[in-house]
């Protein structure tokens, strides 16, 4: 069953209490708590955002924040990606 998760606005403050998950070319995936309290992942692929176009870039999300209900949601999600 796929893990209950849901995408949310970036806030700033969430952004600036994150931890590392797991970083590598292109992108990175960090853990963070939100406002709720709930468990997020914030994945931002905006690492060789540089190389693109403004064109290019319109309309692109490169940074994602996704809440789940618990730690064990987020954990099983993050294992299904192959972040470890």
């Amino acid at each position: 069953m796929w893990p209950t998760m849901k995408r949310i606005a970036a806030n700033s403050d969430l952004l600036t209490r994150k931890h590392g998950v797991l970083l590598a070319e292109g992108g990175s995936v960090y853990r963070a708590v939100g406002e709720n309290g709930k468990p997020c992942l914030i994945v931002d692929e905006s690492a060789m955002a540089s190389l693109l176009s403004e064109e290019d870039l319109a309309g692109l999300h490169l940074q994602s924040v996704y809440e789940f209900e618990d730690d064990a949601e987020l954990i099983r999600y993050a294992e299904s990606r192959g972040w470890r």
